[in-house]
């Protein structure tokens, strides 16, 4: 398992229960830029991981954005290049609209969380060093939760970060799939479609 060599560890700041024994893969490089050269780099790896043999065992892989980023709108920009590049065949407009969407890369499904230091402290999505995406493949939550079981784990998660201040079901209660990678600065903000 590579070591986390950008910084604070997202097990450390999270309030997740699942977060302490995580098996987390972390991408060697911080993407400076999104430039095809980096981006190359960073699929290759990625690649590398999903193909690997400990990749059932792998809860999340993570990469580190070191662009410079002020707002949600640079956010997007970044992310959206991003995306775009691990996966050619995203979708249409259309196609990430519906309701049975996921992001797939070499033919496994994953769901992406966007953390960042443009979000406040009390947001789930807050990172105190920049700004990283973690991609979770769907067979870590199938690993760990039971699918009799899972909207209840799902509400017991949410009713943590709720207790810390960190309330997030209004955000994604009617949010698409997408919409759930990339979260508004606050509640009240309209989710964000990042792929258009």
């Amino acid at each position: 398992m590579n070591h986390n060599v950008h910084g604070i560890d997202l097990k450390e700041i999270t309030s997740c229960p699942y977060a302490p024994k995580a098996v987390v893969e972390y991408f060697k490089e911080e993407v400076l830029d999104t430039d095809d050269s980096t981006l190359s780099k960073l699929k290759k790896d990625f690649l590398a991981v999903v193909t690997g043999p400990n990749f059932l065992r792998l809860d999340a892989y993570v990469v580190k954005l070191g662009v410079k980023i002020d707002s949600v709108n640079d956010l997007v920009e970044h992310f959206k290049k991003l995306m775009y590049y691990l996966n050619d065949n995203l979708g249409t407009d259309n196609e990430l609209e519906v309701p049975n969407w996921r992001f797939i890369f070499n033919n496994t499904s994953f769901f992406v969380i966007v953390m960042s230091d443009i979000y406040t402290r009390d947001s789930t999505r807050w990172y105190p060093d920049g700004h990283v995406i973690l991609f979770q493949p769907e067979h870590s939550f199938h690993r760990q939760i039971p699918r009799s079981k899972r909207k209840a784990v799902i509400t017991s998660i949410r009713k943590i970060f709720a207790k810390q201040g960190a309330d997030y079901s209004e955000i994604v209660e009617d949010a698409l799939e997408p919409q759930k990678y990339i979260f508004p600065l606050t509640k009240n903000d309209e989710l964000i479609n990042w792929w258009l």
